[in-house]
């Protein structure tokens, strides 16, 4: 009994904090173990050269997610409900102001873009990461653009002004 202990926590280890980003196949959405087996656990590898941990339940994302490019700095944090995006999503700069925040619900949210002194540059709308919808371009504090996307492509550009 205690070796059989001793196996399973070794395994449980491995999968949860070695992973190489080769044990794993993504398709359709779903992460798999190479055996073809959906993998549940928190995924520890490397994505876009940042370290990465996100959590999987039976292949579909579930639950925190987060990348840092330097250990123990997240750079982008957020969460996942039945594989899409869900409540606050943030990236963060080095020096730890906000870069970009979302509020999500089932992958679709309002998404707020700010420069390296936290001043906002754009506000819109996306659809699973892509542009859709409304979005507002600001220059010091101001509406000064407003484009209009459909699934990512432009579809209206035109200027706004806004009072005091």
């Amino acid at each position: 009994m205690k070796y059989l202990f001793i196996i399973v926590l070794i395994s449980f280890t491995s999968i949860c904090f070695s992973q190489n980003n080769d044990q794993f196949i993504e398709k359709d959405g779903v992460l798999y173990i190479q055996d073809n087996t959906p993998f549940t656990g928190t995924f520890i590898g490397k994505d876009k050269g940042m370290d990465v941990q996100i959590s999987y339940v039976k292949g579909i994302k579930e639950g925190k997610a987060t990348w840092s490019a330097k250990k123990g700095v997240n750079t982008i944090e957020g969460a996942y409900k039945n594989g899409k995006k869900y409540g606050l999503w943030q990236e963060f700069y080095s020096n730890g102001i906000v870069k970009e925040e979302g509020s999500y619900i089932d992958g679709e949210g309002t998404v707020i873009n700010y420069d390296k002194k936290g001043v906002k540059l754009s506000e819109g709308e996306v659809s699973n990461d892509i542009k859709n919808g409304i979005w507002f371009i600001f220059e010091k504090g101001k509406k000064v653009k407003q484009i209009t996307y459909n699934k990512g492509e432009i579809i209206e550009e035109k200027a706004v002004t806004e009072e005091n």
